[in-house]
C-alpha cells in the first residue's frame, strides 16, 4: 500500500511535468478534439436527440447531467414535427412534439461526448469481439475443473442515457430549425429556464394525481409523510368528464384535514394535480367513490444493509429514497431480522448481494417467511432474487434456465453465458399493479450475468422477454446462446405467500441509479405492495 501511494505520487508529478514541457502541443490537441468533433457532426444518422417532457422531474435530471458536462441543450418554445427513431428500435415515424421538449444537436463542440452518452447502440471494436469469441471457444473446450480465461469486458456494454433513464426519447438526422432557448443551471443547480408550472385549483371532492412519473410517486410519498389518506384506482374510472386509467392516485377531500388543499399545492412542485368537484360520473364507468378505488396503507419500509448486500445496490437505493423520493426507511442488518423487529414494517427490501445464504440461517428464513405469510411484502433485487429462488429458501416457484425441468426429457443442458450488461426489449403485463403508470407494454431493460429465470408457475409474470424479436436492443450478446435462452423468460415476478407476497426483480431496478426503466414498477411495489396483491 505504501509503495502504491509512492508510485502514484511519482506518476502524477511526471504527468504534470510532461504536460508542462509539451504544453503547446497539448493545447493544440485539446482544441483539435473539439474542432474536429464539430466538423464530423453532420456525418452519420444520429444528428439530433429529442427528450420529451412527459415526466418533468426525471427528464430534468437527465438534462441537468448533460448541461453539467458542458453539452448544449435547448428547450423548445413551440410544437414541431420530425421524423424520428425511438430508442426501442421500432423504426422511423413522424411525430409531433410539444413545447417544452428538449433538443440536443450534435452540431456542437462537445459532439463526441454527446454522441457517446446519447447514441442508442454503441458499437464495440470488431477485433475485440473476435478476440472474446475465440476466448469463449477455448473456455468451452476445457473441462469443468480446468481454470477458465477471464473475458475482456470491463463493464456494461449498453449505457445510452436516454434509454437507461426510461424517459420518452427519440433520435433523428432531421436538424430542421426549431425555436428554442438554451438551457443552463442557476446557482442552486436548477434548470434555467424552469419547467412550465402547472395550474392548481381547490377541489371540493378529491385530487387526482396521474400515475406514470417520478414526480407523482414523490408527491404521494410526501402526502403519506404528512399523514394524509390516499387511495388508488384499481380499474378505469371516470371523473371530471375524463376516463382515468388504473393506477391513478386519488386523495379524497372528505377523508383528510383542511390543510390538504395548501399542502398538496405546495408539495406538488410542478407535478400535475387535477381537482375533482363532484363524485358523479359522466358515464356508467366507476367513479372516485367506487369500491375499485382502494384505500392504501402507508408504506413502512425496512432495507437490509450489511455484509450480505452489495454496496452499490444499497447505495443507489439509499440515494433514490433519500434524495429523489424523500421516502423514510429503516436500515436492518441481515442477521438482525427478528420477528419482533419485522412487525414494525410492511415492506422489506433485500438489495442485490451474494451474501444472503451465509448471513440468513434456517431460523431467520423461517421468521421471514412467517412475516410474509402474515401480510408482509418482500422485495428482492438481483442476487437477492437468486437467493430467494433456491430450493432451501423456496420463496418462489421461479427457477434458473438450464436447471433440469421435470417435464423435459432429456433435461436442458445448454446454460446461459454471462452477459456484460446488454439492453433487451421486454413485455409488460398491464394487468399487474406493478405496471401502473406505464404507457407502453414494450419496455427496454438491462440484463447482466447468467441468471435467466423460467416463468413463475404460481404468481404473476409481470415483465417477460416475450416482446416481438429481436430481443436485443443494445450491447453485446453471445451468439447462439443469449437471445435463444432469454426468449420467454421472466424479468419481474410477484408471487403470493400466505397473506403477503414476494416481488422479485431479476436485476436491480436502480442499477447505479443509471438504468431505471423498471424504477416505477419498483416504487409501485413499495407504495402499493402493502395493500394490493
Amino acid at each position: 500500500f505504501k509503495q502504491g501511494i509512492a508510485k502514484h505520487y511519482v506518476a502524477a508529478l511526471a504527468t504534470l511535468e510532461t504536460a508542462q514541457a509539451n504544453r503547446e502541443d497539448r493545447l493544440k490537441d485539446y482544441y483539435a478534439f473539439f474542432k474536429t468533433g464539430l466538423e464530423q457532426a453532420n456525418q452519420g444518422t444520429l444528428r439530433r436527440v429529442i427528450l420529451t417532457n412527459k415526466d418533468p422531474e426525471k427528464t430534468a435530471g437527465v438534462v441537468k447531467a448533460l448541461v453539467r458536462l458542458g453539452i448544449e441543450v435547448g428547450r423548445t418554445q413551440e410544437s414541431f414535427r420530425a421524423t424520428v427513431q425511438d430508442y426501442a428500435g421500432s423504426g422511423s415515424a413522424a411525430r409531433e412534439f410539444a413545447p417544452g421538449s428538449y433538443i440536443v444537436d450534435l452540431q456542437q463542440p462537445q459532439k463526441r461526448l454527446a454522441q457517446a452518452i446519447l447514441e442508442s447502440d454503441p458499437q464495440l471494436d470488431p477485433g475485440f469481439i473476435q478476440q472474446e469469441l475465440e476466448r469463449l471457444n477455448r473456455n468451452l473446450a476445457k473441462g469443468s475443473k480446468v481454470p477458465k480465461e477471464d473475458y475482456g469486458f470491463y463493464d456494461i456494454t449498453a449505457w445510452s442515457l436516454p434509454m437507461a433513464s426510461g424517459i420518452e426519447s427519440y433520435w433523428t438526422s432531421d436538424t430542421a430549425p426549431v425555436a428554442r432557448t438554451a438551457v443552463s443551471l442557476d446557482a442552486q443547480g436548477q434548470l434555467n429556464p424552469a419547467s412550465m408550472s402547472t395550474p392548481f385549483s381547490r377541489a371540493n371532492t378529491a385530487y387526482l394525481i396521474p400515475a406514470g412519473s417520478q414526480g407523482s410517486q414523490r408527491l404521494v410519498i410526501a402526502l403519506f409523510k404528512a399523514g394524509f389518506k390516499i387511495s388508488v384506482a384499481t380499474r378505469s374510472m371516470n371523473a371530471e368528464g375524463q376516463t382515468w386509467p388504473p393506477g391513478t392516485w386519488v386523495v379524497p377531500v372528505a377523508r383528510n384535514s383542511e390543510t390538504l388543499h395548501s399542502q398538496i399545492r405546495d408539495l406538488a412542485l410542478g407535478t400535475k394535480v387535477i381537482s375533482v368537484n363532484t363524485a358523479y360520473t359522466a358515464t356508467g364507468a366507476a367513479g372516485i367513490g367506487s369500491e375499485t378505488v382502494q384505500a392504501l396503507q402507508a408504506p413502512k419500509v425496512a432495507v437490509v444493509w450489511d455484509e450480505a448486500t452489495d454496496p452499490t445496490s444499497y447505495g443507489a437505493l439509499w440515494y433514490g429514497f433519500e434524495q429523489v423520493y424523500g421516502l423514510p426507511f429503516t436500515v436492518l442488518s441481515a442477521r438482525g431480522l427478528q420477528g419482533s423487529t419485522l412487525k414494525r414494517f410492511n415492506v422489506l427490501i433485500l438489495p442485490a448481494g451474494s451474501g444472503y445464504a451465509k448471513a440468513l440461517n434456517k431460523d431467520t428464513v423461517a421468521t421471514l417467511k412467517d412475516w410474509i405469510q402474515n401480510g408482509g411484502t418482500l422485495i428482492t433485487l438481483g442476487e437477492a432474487t437468486t437467493w430467494a429462488a433456491t430450493k432451501e429458501v423456496n420463496f418462489t416457484s421461479i427457477r434458473p434456465v438450464g436447471e433440469a425441468e421435470e417435464s423435459k426429457d432429456p433435461p436442458v443442458k445448454l446454460k446461459p453465458l454471462s452477459i456484460p450488461g446488454a439492453a433487451f426489449r421486454a413485455k409488460l403485463d398491464p394487468n399487474s399493479f406493478l405496471s401502473y403508470g406505464y404507457a407502453n407494454q414494450i419496455l427496454i431493460v438491462l440484463k447482466t450475468g447468467d441468471h435467466f429465470w423460467q416463468r413463475s408457475k404460481e404468481g404473476a409474470n409481470v415483465i417477460t422477454f416475450t416482446a416481438p424479436p429481436p430481443l436485443r436492443v443494445a450491447g453485446f450478446v453471445w451468439p447462439d446462446n443469449t437471445e435463444q435462452l432469454l426468449k420467454g423468460t421472466v424479468h419481474l415476478v410477484t408471487e403470493p405467500l400466505g397473506d403477503g407476497q414476494v416481488i422479485l426483480f431479476a436485476e436491480d431496478p436502480n442499477f447505479r441509479y443509471l438504468w431505471r426503466t423498471t424504477a416505477e414498477a419498483f416504487m409501485n411495489g413499495v407504495l402499493l405492495g402493502p395493500t394490493l396483491r
